[in-house]
């Protein structure tokens, strides 16, 4: 079997105008077979209807990548993070109050939301739904008293600060807790599926 390469493998213009593709532009891609070797091509629209060109060995329509804002890859570097804690702590299994927190962090991020089918034979657990992973998980409702929640509150603006270098303290603090504070249900008092989040700012 023999081996091929691919020369020239994404210009990001016109090989025949020369001029750059715009984000999110449609142009064709156009493989060559050279002495061997693959040599891909790239046609804006017009050049190709106009200039199509004859005895190549494949082409397909491909569109120029939109980059992503800097706000936008550092949310997903922050959901990643948290989702990484998330997996953690369910598997350690060893602060399951840090765990209900987390989780209402998530699903204030819509990151998850709370599911409404539920075990009514395990009392106070919260189940939830990641539409990103298409999975369900359900853990317990631990409510952490006040100074517990501050402590909690505290580590995760840490690990998010010490860990996403884009993110500073102050978005963190005020961006992902509000006014600087979570709403933590008494899991006693709730009749879930059902967990009153009015108060938890959703952010966009």
């Amino acid at each position: 079997m023999e081996d091929y390469s691919i020369q020239n493998s994404g210009t990001g213009e016109c090989c025949l105008t020369h001029r750059a593709f715009a984000p999110g532009e449609e142009f064709v891609s156009v493989l060559f077979e050279l002495n061997g070797n693959f040599v891909k091509k790239e046609y804006s629209m017009e050049a190709w209807n106009e200039q199509k060109p004859e005895n190549f060995h494949a082409m397909w329509i491909s569109r120029m990548p939109v980059p992503q804002s800097e706000a936008k890859r550092s949310r997903t570097a922050v959901n990643d993070l948290l989702l990484a804690m998330f997996d953690q702590l369910r598997t350690q299994c060893e602060a399951p109050d840090k765990l209900y927190v987390l989780s209402l962090l998530l699903v204030r991020r819509r990151i998850m939301r709370i599911d409404d089918q539920f075990d009514e034979n395990t009392p106070n657990q919260l189940r939830l739904y990641s539409p990103f992973r298409d999975e369900y998980y359900q853990i317990p409702a631990v409510s952490p008293n006040v100074q517990r929640q501050t402590e909690i509150q505290a580590e995760l603006t840490e690990i998010l600060t010490g860990n996403v270098s884009n993110v500073s303290k102050k978005s963190a603090a005020a961006g992902e807790f509000g006014d600087g504070e979570l709403t933590f249900p008494d899991p006693d008092k709730i009749e879930f599926p059902e967990l009153d989040l009015s108060e938890m700012e959703l952010p966009e």
